[in-house]
């Protein structure tokens, strides 16, 4: 009876030791399983945030742009004006004419136009704008 009693206590210490074997196994897995989870979204959401930051960089480079563009246009719209109105006001105060003063600034804006858009020049005739006094 000794040697039958022993046998089942053999046999419960070997049910004990499997069965923590298995529990220690399950865990070993399930810690895996979630520290896989985690780097897994950890690497998402890192690669979300790179994103996020290479879309703002772009869109401020591109507003960055856009306002420098803006900028050199209204200089250049503002320098052209006010060389215009110097030469109105140079032109119309010298000797010659209000009438010579306008055909020369509107040939002079017509150049210009041509120098924006690249058309031709028209070829326009001193003999039209030029009066017998100014000869």
């Amino acid at each position: 009876m000794h040697v039958i009693l022993l046998l089942l206590l053999l046999l419960l210490v070997v049910v004990v030791v499997v069965v923590v074997v298995v529990v220690v196994v399950v865990v070993v897995v399930v810690v895996v399983l979630v520290v896989v989870v985690v780097v897994v979204v950890v690497i998402i959401v890192v690669a979300v945030v790179v994103v996020v930051v290479i879309v703002v960089v772009v869109v401020v480079v591109v507003v960055v742009v856009v306002v420098v563009v803006v900028v050199v246009i209204v200089i250049v719209v503002v320098v052209v004006v006010v060389i215009v109105v110097v030469v109105v006001v140079f032109l119309s105060s010298s000797k010659s004419t209000a009438i010579q003063g306008a055909v020369y600034v509107s040939l002079t804006l017509r150049r210009l136009m041509s120098y924006i858009y690249g058309a031709p020049i028209l070829d326009v005739s001193r003999s039209h704008t030029t009066t017998q006094h100014s000869r």
